[in-house]
């Protein structure tokens, strides 16, 4: 008798990557308009035995476990894009606050590198006029002593 193994796994990326195995390997379709519980109940088929109506079962488990982890795969991404939705616009809000900022910001800083330039011109003038003081004063102490 050969051994038949089903595995579970879960993929971020998606469902169809690692989907529940059928034991017959064969890939699991749905059942229409029934739910889980009406097709694990066994029902009175005298050509069903015992193996067989488990073999279903089994295979209809399996087929509605990759369905919901498809659903489970979806939601995920909408999520993922209603995530990166809230973040751009965040990040957009953030960005115009901060070019606000900026703009109420330039003019104070503006107006005071006007008043530093003043302030620095002034400042050249003055050195100017104390160094032609100096001169000055050196060549009439150069005068007094003649």
């Amino acid at each position: 008798m050969m051994e038949h193994h089903t595995h579970f796994a879960a993929e971020a990326d998606g469902v169809d990557k690692y989907p529940v195995s059928n034991p017959t390997g064969g890939r699991l379709e749905s059942l229409p308009n029934t739910t889980t519980t009406e097709r694990l109940v066994p029902h009175s088929e005298p050509s069903l035995n015992t193996r067989e109506l488990l073999q279903c079962n089994l295979e209809q488990l399996v087929s509605d476990i990759n369905t919901k982890r498809k659903r489970d795969t979806t939601l995920l991404e909408d999520f993922k894009k209603d995530l990166e939705l809230l973040c751009s616009a965040a990040y957009s809000s953030m960005q115009a606050a901060l070019y606000s900022l900026y703009e109420q910001n330039s003019k104070v800083i503006n107006d005071k590198l006007e008043e530093l330039m003043s302030i620095m011109e002034t400042l050249a003038k003055q050195e100017e006029e104390l160094e032609q003081f100096k001169r000055e004063m050196g060549a009439f102490l150069s005068d007094l002593q003649q």
